[in-house]
């Protein structure tokens, strides 16, 4: 019974909104628009976003959105590509730094 009420939660082929292009995630049976729609929000973990030490949700601007939702310790509100621009400037800073203790 549980799994079939945890298949009902996920958008099985019993005709659900999930299986007409809604997201629904999950844990929180939270509905999300689709991406093209998606907006930055609030999560808990952008708590720390105008600071700029908040961590982005890597999970929240794929097409399945993320499955915590507000409750989320990963930030929400940081803009599409925000992850990836930060992994690029922290790899050229060690390069960078690596590149200055060779050099010495």
């Amino acid at each position: 019974q549980l799994f079939s009420e945890a298949l009902g939660l996920l958008g099985g082929s019993d005709g659900s909104d999930a299986a007409h292009g809604l997201n629904c995630t999950a844990a929180t049976a939270t509905w999300l628009p689709p991406l093209s729609e998606r907006r930055p929000a609030p999560s808990a973990g952008s708590t720390m976003h105008g600071t700029g030490q908040c961590n982005p949700c890597a999970h929240y601007w794929k097409d399945r959105g993320c499955t915590l939702g507000a409750a989320c310790d990963f930030c929400h509100m940081c803009e599409e590509g925000e992850l990836k621009r930060r992994r690029k400037t922290k790899i050229a800073v060690m390069r960078a730094s690596r590149t200055r203790a060779v050099s010495y």
